[in-house]
């Protein structure tokens, strides 16, 4: 425990990343001002069922599923956890995202129902490793915003 640390964090997370920063924010909500999340997933299971379904084609081998499932050690589980948060978001969505869906992206937000506000940026042409470079300068704009916003209240 730093007790010199101020209550000015803005926890940042992409990907694996934005799960971390949704579980800190739920957890250390007086130690932070607020969460950034860019093309990060609902929960490990779902992420599981899409990358599994785009690596085996073929019926018989979704009957798998249940049995990755045990091995899952984290299931870090977004989605229960983002209506704990209380602290302004903003949301980061890259439309060509090949590895995690646009529509975990949009559920996160839809249920980030308790916090201060929250904003959703969709950048068309960002996939999951290049939202930042493909957003350009009007990614920065609306990361600036967000911040001065937080700043402001």
């Amino acid at each position: 425990e730093h007790t010199s640390i101020k209550k000015n964090i803005i926890v940042f997370g992409r990907s694996l990343g934005g799960a971390v920063a949704i579980a800190l924010a739920a957890k250390y909500p007086e130690k932070i001002r607020g969460v950034v999340v860019e093309n990060t997933f609902t929960r490990i299971d779902d992420m599981a069922t899409v990358l599994f379904a785009k690596i085996a084609k073929v019926k018989r081998a979704q009957l798998l599923l249940p049995f990755l499932y045990c091995y899952l050690t984290n299931p870090w589980r977004s989605i229960g956890r983002i209506s704990n948060i209380t602290k302004p978001m903003l949301f980061f969505s890259g439309q060509k995202d090949q590895l995690i869906p646009e529509w975990q992206m949009d559920l996160l937000f839809e249920n980030a129902t308790n916090c201060e506000f929250k904003w959703m940026h969709k950048v068309p042409h960002g996939d999951h490793n290049n939202t930042v470079e493909k957003g350009g300068e009007e990614y920065y704009k609306k990361l600036m915003e967000f911040l001065n916003d937080i700043k402001a209240n």
